[in-house]
């Protein structure tokens, strides 16, 4: 089976200029040190010259803002399912002592089997 990422890309200039580089140092040191099946997983970071890069699993494009404006509302069923899901990672999360503080339908994503992945740390 063939292995396909998402790359984050972040500008170096950009990062320096703006102080972003505690906020996505920070990033990779909480991504690179959760592995639950409801977090999106951090599989590598690298830099060059110009750039620092994030290397994630990837995951589907749909997130579930999306979902809901497809679908108009998920069903019941659907709805307690993706509920449990969303707080068995925010359960793992605090047990790490990591609070997510942009939970939104937009960093809520789904992996190629339509389970839970929560993003954007």
């Amino acid at each position: 089976m063939e292995n396909n990422y998402a790359l984050k890309r972040f500008n170096k200039e950009n990062i320096l200029n703006a102080q972003y580089e505690k906020l996505i140092m920070r990033e990779k040191e909480i991504s690179s040190k959760l592995k639950h099946p409801n977090i999106v997983r951090l599989e590598a970071y690298f830099h060059d010259s110009c750039y620092c890069y994030l290397l994630f699993e990837l995951c589907q494009t749909i997130t579930l803002k999306s979902l809901v404006k497809e679908l108009g509302k998920l069903s019941l069923e659907v709805t307690r399912f993706y509920a449990m899901e969303l707080i068995n990672a925010l359960e793992y999360l605090h047990s790490h002592k990591v609070v997510h503080r942009d939970i939104k339908p937009q960093n809520i994503l789904f992996d190629h089997t339509f389970h839970l992945k929560l993003a954007d740390f």
